[in-house]
């Protein structure tokens, strides 16, 4: 993963505990609250500190922390920066509601919500490091599923009965030269509606693409769409509700 950093070398962190490496991956919120629990996870790969670019709606300023509630255009989450001492808050950087910032932070989960411990936060005043975050987001994602399925096909290969069960006719090789299958009518139509997403680098929203479609058609969009996934014509991007085509050429 093209994203561990020693934190450390750029961010004082108010406790000692995280004087240590560890890899910074750069999510969204949606992504934190489809956690199962508080140990985050993409793709099978571990992440330790989280890397958030949000919008500050709410600040609340307490003895022993501060609580920031933030949002971005996936969801929102409240991110709780803990403080050593009363006159710790006099030396942070100036954050208003309305801010746009950069937060680094550990997930943490109660019965009720998911939070936020933040290590480090900054205010942006340049907005193109919002799309950077963007990008980074989607990059990462993209490198764990393709790290998660390499495990996967190595771990095929490595398994005796492969060979036996291609014999029997119970796996087909890959065949590189495959003629490409047309697409149908649905699947086409798919296209077309991602492909008007081109330049959005998070692509379109499942729900946009179902407002496309008359409600007896939903379950063969549905099809046509799995089908487009499956077979390399479209990916998800920051979540599992947001798609883009692979090829343009397709249109």
């Amino acid at each position: 993963m093209s994203q561990n950093n020693d934190i450390t070398e750029n961010i004082e962190e108010p406790s000692k505990k995280y004087k240590k490496t560890q890899n910074v991956v750069p999510v969204v919120i949606r992504q934190v609250l489809q956690q199962a629990d508080a140990n985050f996870t993409l793709f099978g790969m571990s992440c330790q500190i989280l890397k958030l670019v949000a919008l500050v709606k709410n600040i609340e300023v307490l003895s022993t922390k501060i609580v920031f509630s933030i949002e971005d255009h996936t969801g929102s989450v409240k991110a709780i920066l803990w403080l050593e001492n009363e006159n710790e808050a006099d030396d942070l950087p100036n954050i208003n509601v309305g801010n746009y910032i950069t937060l680094y932070g550990c997930l943490r989960a109660n019965i009720r919500e998911k939070l936020i411990a933040a290590v480090h936060i900054n205010v942006i005043t340049d907005c193109n490091v919002i799309t950077t975050h963007l990008l980074e987001v989607i990059a990462v994602r993209l490198d764990a599923e393709a790290k998660s399925k390499e495990k996967i096909d190595i771990s095929i290969r490595n398994n005796p009965c492969v060979d036996l069960a291609m014999s029997m006719g119970f796996l087909e090789p890959e065949v590189a030269e495959n003629e490409p299958v047309p697409l149908s009518k649905m699947q086409t139509k798919i296209c077309e509606i991602l492909g008007k997403y081109k330049d959005n680098p998070v692509g379109v929203h499942f729900t946009e693409i179902v407002n496309q479609f008359q409600p007896h058609q939903k379950r063969e969009m549905l099809n046509a769409l799995q089908y487009l996934l499956e077979g390399g014509y479209a990916y998800s991007t920051i979540d599992n509700a947001h798609f883009k085509l692979t090829n343009t050429s397709l249109l």
